[in-house]
C-alpha cells in the first residue's frame, strides 16, 4: 500500500548515521510526514534537519511538536548540539534532555560539550548554564570544565567566552577554588622550567633541571602558601614534594620531563608524571576518552578486559601531563633486551619475558590478563583507527597486562615514507601475541577465548555507534589536527560495519585477526624501529 511504501522510506530516512546529508526530496519527505514521526524519539534530529528556519511559521510548527515529541534521551540528545543545529530554541531543548544524565555520564561527556559552547550564539546559553550547574554540584565535573576550557584560552576566537566562564566559575567557588589555583600555579612553574630545560644542550640539562625544581617547589610553598602540590590528572591527587633526584628530561625531541612527586597520601605510590612542552595532547586525550567509554560498555555487559587507560590532561597550547604506567616494559625494550632486531621475527619472546617474571603457575594469570587486554586493545584501535603503532608505543605490565600509548595518529591516519605506507595492518596481533596465548599449538582454549571476546567487545561498540559517531562530530570544532572535517570520521563509520549482522561483523573481525596475524610489515617497522632508536 501506499502507506506502507511511505512508512519504509521514513524509516529507512531516520536511519540514516549522523554523517549522512539528507537531500531537499527526502527532508521534503520528513517535513510532509512529520505527524507519523512524533512517537519516535530517533528520528527527531532528522526531522529538526528537515525544517526551512527561513520560514517562520513552518519553525513555530516545529517549535510545538518539540513539546509533543516522544522524549529522546540524553545519548540521542547530543547530536543536536553540534554545528548543524543553530536554532537557539532547538538546542535548549537539546539541554534540557541533558537534565536527567547521570553525573558519571556528564563527567565522561565533558569534554565534547565544552568544545561545543564555540556554536551558542551568546555567552549566556543554556548549554554554559547546564555545565555550570554541573561543575558546581561535582568535583570531578568542575575539575574537567577548569581544564578543557584553560587549555584553549589561547584561540582568540573563543577566547572571550572561556575566560569570562571560568571567571565566574572559579569566584563562585569560593574556598574551593584554591585547589584550582594551586594546580594551574604548579603547572605554570613546572612548564617555565621545562621551557629553559629544552634550550640547554643534553649533556647540562640534569645538572639545570634538579636545582630548578627544588627551587620552584620552595617557591611555591612559601609565596604561595601550599602545604601541598596538586596536579590536574586527577582533582583528588595530592602531592607532597618534588623527588627531584628521581626527575629528569627525555631525549625525545620536545624534551618532555619524567617528574616524581611523594605522595601526600601517606600509604600511596609515588606519583610519576610525564610533563609535555610542544605536543598537543588534545587528540591523546579525546582517544583515551573513546577507549574509557568503550571500556565501560563492555563493563555494561560484563566484560572485563583489564584496559590501562592512563591520565591525560591538555593544559594549555601545545601543554600538558600524562600519568606514567608502572611496572610496564614497551615490546620494543622486551625484544631489545631478547637480542636486538632478530628478536622480534622470535615468536617465544614476550611469552619467555612473562614467564621470567610469572613463574610457575602465575604465568596462568598473566595468560589470561594478556589474552582479555589484548582482545580489548585488538577492537578499539581497529575501530578508532588509531595509527603508529610501532613497538615502541605497545607496552606490557609485569602481570601481563598488554596496552597501547601515544595517540598521535588515529581515524585511519596512517603514516607514509616518501609516498610508502608503513602501515596496513588493521590492528596489531603478531605471532608473538599469539605464541603467549597458544604456546607454539595450533590452537587453544586461550586463543579461541582471544577471538570469542573480540567478537563479542567489537558488537557491544557498534551497538553503540550513534554515540561514537556524534562525539567525534561534536568535536569537529577542536582544532584537532586529524579531526577537521566529517569526512575524517568517514573511517570510524566503515570501522563499524553498520550495515553488517552481529554475525557477519564477527565474521569480519575474525578476518581481521587472521589478516593482522600474517601481516609482515608489522615486523619490518619493528625491526627497523629498534635498529635507528
Amino acid at each position: 500500500t501506499t502507506l506502507t511504501k511511505r512508512m519504509k522510506e521514513i524509516e529507512r530516512i531516520v536511519s540514516y548515521d549522523s554523517l549522512t546529508k539528507l537531500t531537499p526530496a527526502e527532508k521534503n519527505t520528513l517535513w510532509q510526514e512529520r505527524h507519523l514521526l512524533v512517537s519516535q524519539a530517533n528520528a527527531l534530529s532528522k526531522f529538526l534537519l528537515s525544517v526551512n528556519y527561513q520560514d517562520h511559521d513552518k519553525v513555530k510548527t516545529a517549535y510545538l511538536l518539540l513539546s509533543k515529541w516522544e522524549k529522546p534521551t540524553p545519548e540521542q540528545s547530543i547530536e543536536m548540539l553540534d554545528a548543524r543545529f543553530v536554532d537557539p530554541i532547538v538546542r535548549s531543548y537539546a539541554v534540557s534532555r541533558l537534565d536527567s544524565m547521570k553525573d558519571e555520564d556528564c563527567e565522561q561527556i565533558a569534554l565534547q560539550l565544552c568544545q561545543v559552547l564555540k556554536y551558542e550564539a551568546y555567552h549566556d546559553s543554556a548549554l554554559a548554564r547546564f555545565l555550570l550547574r554541573r561543575a558546581y554540584r561535582n568535583d570531578k565535573i568542575g575539575h574537567r570544565f577548569f581544564w578543557n576550557l584553560r587549555a584553549e584560552l589561547h584561540v582568540p576566537e573563543i577566547r572571550e567566552r572561556y575566560s569570562l566562564l571560568l571567571e565566574g566559575f572559579v569566584r563562585g567557588l569560593g574556598s574551593k577554588s584554591l585547589a584550582l589555583v594551586n594546580q594551574n600555579s604548579v603547572m605554570s612553574s613546572l612548564i617555565r622550567v621545562a621551557g629553559q630545560t629544552k634550550e640547554k644542550p643534553i649533556g647540562e640539562r640534569k645538572a639545570f633541571l634538579q636545582p630548578k625544581l627544588a627551587a620552584v617547589e620552595e617557591k611555591l610553598k612559601q609565596e604561595s602558601g601550599f602545604t601541598r602540590l596538586l596536579l590536574p590528572l586527577d582533582h583528588r591527587l595530592e602531592a607532597k614534594k618534588i623527588v627531584v633526584n628521581k626527575c629528569k628530561s627525555m631525549d625525545s625531541k620536545q624534551v618532555p620531563l619524567w617528574l616524581v612527586f611523594e605522595n601526600a597520601d601517606s600509604l600511596g605510590q609515588p606519583i610519576s608524571v610525564i610533563l609535555k612542552v610542544g605536543d598537543d595532547l588534545r587528540q591523546d586525550a579525546l582517544t583515551l576518552q573513546m577507549m574509557r567509554l568503550m571500556d565501560k560498555l563492555w563493563k555494561k555487559e560484563g566484560m572485563q578486559f583489564g584496559l590501562n587507560l592512563y591520565g591525560c590532561v591538555a593544559t594549555g597550547n601545545d601543554l600538558g601531563i600524562l600519568e606514567i604506567v608502572k611496572n610496564a616494559e614497551t615490546t620494543a625494550g622486551i625484544q631489545r633486551e631478547a637480542g636486538g632486531a632478530k628478536s622480534v621475527l622470535r615468536e617465544d619472546v614476550i611469552t619467555q619475558w612473562l614467564m621470567t617474571h610469572n613463574p610457575g603457575t602465575q604465568f596462568n594469570t598473566a595468560q589470561k590478563n594478556f589474552v582479555k587486554s589484548c582482545a580489548g586493545y585488538c577492537v578499539a584501535t581497529y575501530v578508532l583507527g588509531i595509527a603508529d603503532r610501532h613497538n615502541d608505543n605497545i607496552m606490557i605490565t609485569r602481570d601481563g597486562f598488554l596496552l597501547h600509548i601515544d595517540f598521535g595518529h588515529f581515524l585511519g591516519n596512517y603514516k607514509k615514507k616518501f609516498g610508502y605506507q608503513r602501515e596496513t595492518t588493521p590492528f596489531v596481533f603478531t605471532a608473538q601475541y599469539a605464541h603467549v596465548m597458544k604456546r607454539g599449538a595450533k590452537t587453544s582454549e586461550s586463543y579461541e577465548h582471544f577471538k570469542e571476546l573480540c567478537v563479542k567487545a567489537y558488537n557491544v561498540v557498534r551497538h553503540h555507534s550513534a554515540l561514537f559517531l556524534n562525539l567525534f562530530q561534536l568535536m569537529l570544532c577542536g582544532g584537532i589536527h586529524e579531526l577537521q572535517s566529517a569526512e575524517d570520521i568517514t573511517h570510524l563509520r566503515d570501522a563499524l560495519s553498520l550495515g553488517l549482522s552481529d554475525e557477519d561483523a564477527g565474521k569480519k573481525f575474525l578476518a581481521k585477526i587472521r589478516e593482522a596475524r600474517k601481516n609482515i610489515r608489522v615486523l619490518f617497522m619493528g625491526m627497523t624501529h629498534i635498529l635507528v632508536h
